[in-house]
């Protein structure tokens, strides 16, 4: 009797996160027009893996009555990997092959850093900035402390050109010259006067084509005003699409994943792509916190553009990994 005991306390045991796991796929999947359901989309990589080990403990302890149950999983299975490889999954509109890095007429090099406002690892952030060959920096939640403290560390010499809002803790700098510069404003929602968070837009040369440089940080969408402040972020942009060149880059902890409604329908909207597709992806955030890891700092480019190179960097005392990538802007 205890023997058959224990063995349904741990069919139990492991039934219950698998059911989370299923439930939170089920929601992720058919939830969407919601913000509370849209946040269950992030995690598709978790609960594979869940569901994967609680298959194959439900399969060490055979109880046919869970038959239809370990079948209801595979097919949840299905669509959490289907999720997961079609980052994975091969391709040749040229973001996934290397042979059209040959076609490539120029390189870009870009890091992008949230280095966590509240982080004081003010010398990690600074080395990392003197030893990177990236031509673009994207800093966010670096504010008045960060600027002057990278400043006397030495972290931003080798780059002259800078846009800032350091209210929103906003910085992208360049060793390349900036043709056009803009700081896009973006007040709370009902109070106009207030601006906390903005847009940063800069303009640069490469092998003869203007292409824009997007900064953005929007909000964390953890209830309805947050989202419609997050969703403010997106809305601006598309309405000032008509000032950005036709060859684009947008960096930014986005605060989404790939597999979130939002994120979709604003690639579609700007005629994004996500330029990590089809070579997998990189969980970014956060990093206290392994286990729930998940990608969500981007560098999202048009056509013209493909990835040679893509890693995440060391770890700077904050939440989030820095992201590096290399990209070919193409014939």
């Amino acid at each position: 009797m205890p023997k058959l005991v224990n063995k349904n306390v741990m069919i139990c045991l492991i039934s219950i996160p698998i059911l989370v796991s299923c439930l939170f796929t089920l929601a992720g999947t058919f939830g969407t027009g919601f913000w509370l359901l849209d946040l269950t989309r992030h995690f598709p990589l978790q609960y594979l893996c869940v569901q994967i080990v609680g298959l194959v403990l439900l399969l060490k302890f055979k109880p046919r009555a869970y038959l239809a149950f370990g079948f209801a999983i595979l097919i949840l299975m299905s669509c959490n990997m289907f999720k997961v490889y079609a980052y994975y999954w091969p391709t040749d509109d040229g973001f996934m092959s290397s042979r059209q890095s040959k076609n490539a007429v120029q390189r870009l090099k870009i890091l992008h850093m949230n280095v966590l406002v509240i982080n004081q690892n003010y010398q990690a952030v600074s080395q990392l900035l003197q030893s990177t060959d990236a031509d673009i920096v994207s800093l966010q939640e670096a504010g008045d402390k960060w600027y002057k403290a990278l400043e006397e560390e030495g972290g931003m010499n080798q780059f002259p050109y800078r846009i800032m809002h350091l209210k929103s803790g906003n910085i992208l700098i360049s060793r390349i010259q900036f043709k056009r510069w803009e700081i896009i404003p973006l007040p709370e929602s009902g109070n106009q006067q207030k601006v906390t968070n903005s847009i940063l837009l800069a303009d640069i040369s490469l092998a003869g084509k203007t292409i824009s440089l997007i900064a953005l940080h929007p909000h964390i969408p953890l209830s309805p005003l947050y989202e419609a402040q997050y969703l403010k972020h997106f809305q601006e942009l598309v309405a000032h699409k008509l000032m950005f060149s036709p060859y684009r880059i947008l960096i930014g902890d986005l605060n989404t994943t790939p597999w979130s409604s939002h994120y979709s329908r604003f690639l579609n909207l700007m005629d994004l792509k996500d330029a990590r597709a089809h070579q997998g992806f990189y969980p970014t955030w956060n990093t206290f916190f392994p286990l729930f890891c998940i990608p969500i700092d981007h560098i999202l480019v048009t056509k013209h553009f493909l990835s040679i190179h893509q890693k995440v960097g060391p770890f700077i005392t904050s939440d989030h990994l820095p992201v590096y990538m290399e990209l070919g802007l193409i014939k």
